[in-house]
């Protein structure tokens, strides 16, 4: 396999470390396994949304948005000292059916944050803000992608040190 080339307008980036993410599609009987070196390998639909037991490419599209967000958070977390209660989230994609097939037309994220101390709350919720800027899947988005947080302040702490829940 030939190496990578860099692209058209990375040279406004001279200095930045380049990251190469490598996957793999083989494709079987009604579907098709993605793989990379770095996790395990995933059934993906081959066609259409309804394959049982395999990801659709759009869900799979839309997973990554959510992911990222919720890593972008947690590292912005980790760095301002926020302790978490709890990270969950849903996210929803609408598309149209265009000419030429379909259009996506906007990604919403609606991420819900527990924290245990009352100064948290406002500091969870102006992270979350900014939970976009690490995300490449959001970044690389040519549609709107709109944040729907909600904080919520949890008082009661685990009983044990091993007992926290990690976001």
């Amino acid at each position: 396999m030939e190496p990578l080339r860099p692209s058209a307008g990375s040279e406004s980036h001279p200095h930045a470390a380049v990251h190469v993410l490598r996957t793999w599609l083989r494709a079987e009987a009604g579907a098709a396994v993605l793989s990379t070196c770095n996790g395990p390998s995933l059934q993906v639909a081959a066609h259409g949304l309804a394959a049982p037991a395999c990801w659709p490419v759009d869900a799979l599209l839309l997973a990554a948005v959510e992911a990222g967000v919720r890593a972008d958070f947690v590292y912005r977390a980790e760095r301002a000292g926020l302790e978490l209660a709890f990270y969950e989230s849903t996210a929803q994609a609408r598309w149209s059916e265009g000419t030429t097939g379909p259009d996506l037309l906007d990604v919403c994220v609606q991420p819900r944050v527990g924290v245990h101390r009352c100064q948290d709350v406002a500091r969870a919720r102006s992270l979350l803000g900014e939970a976009t800027a690490g995300c490449l899947a959001a970044r690389a988005l040519r549609i709107p992608l709109t944040l729907q947080p909600t904080v919520e302040l949890w008082s009661v702490r685990p009983a044990s040190p091993g007992g926290s829940v990690r976001p």
